[in-house]
């Protein structure tokens, strides 16, 4: 590298004995230090994208194609979005559409799997997602594709153990309630003829 001017060099060496004196006396922090500020706290919905898997397809250079309209994907983006509510019509309609079109179903398991594996998703998105797939797994090609999905069995897991949400007990009990429920039907020898 070329020699550092004097100016860089002293900066670089005023931000080397910031921080390594920082680190060096900083105290481990607590578990409760480690949490966000209220005002980046998992409910933002604001901040939902940037905390997303797509988020970093699009800072690598992937192009960012939403699911087309009129879709099973189409609905469950819709369903998925901060501030809106999941009811059992919009789910019969998304169960249909699969049905009637086998061709919708990989997207749109795509879009629930990333929803209940993506550790920076809120509690509340992955609790519609795990809502609809319920629904979605009486349907033999929706429970393939759910079989075929990379990651959902480690972000089931992980949901079935789930606690302290910020949401409710009651919440947090159906969660892991409806992941273990997914779990059981999805990678249960049988688990489908269970229902």
């Amino acid at each position: 590298p070329p020699p550092l001017t004097r100016d860089a060099a002293l900066i670089e060496r005023a931000a080397s004995d910031a921080f390594g004196s920082m680190a060096q006396s900083a105290p481990a922090a607590s578990p409760s230090a480690r949490r966000p500020p209220p005002e980046v706290l998992e409910d933002a919905p604001e901040l939902e994208f940037w905390r997303s898997d797509g988020w970093i397809d699009i800072w690598s250079g992937l192009p960012l194609q939403p699911p087309a309209e009129g879709t099973a994907a189409s609905l469950v983006r819709a369903a998925l979005l901060p501030g809106t509510n999941v009811n059992f019509p919009q789910i019969t309609e998304i169960c249909e559409l699969v049905a009637s079109k086998p061709e919708d179903a990989p997207e749109a398991v795509k879009l629930l799997v990333n929803a209940m594996r993506d550790s920076s998703v809120p509690f509340r998105k992955k609790l519609k997602a795990l809502t609809i797939t319920n629904e979605m797994l009486y349907d033999d090609r929706s429970l393939a594709c759910f079989r075929a999905a990379q990651g959902l069995q480690q972000g089931l897991s992980t949901l079935r153990s789930v606690r302290d949400t910020g949401l409710s007990n009651y919440v947090d009990e159906n969660i892991r309630m409806l992941a273990t429920e997914i779990d059981k039907v999805v990678f249960s020898e049988g688990g489908a003829s269970n229902r």
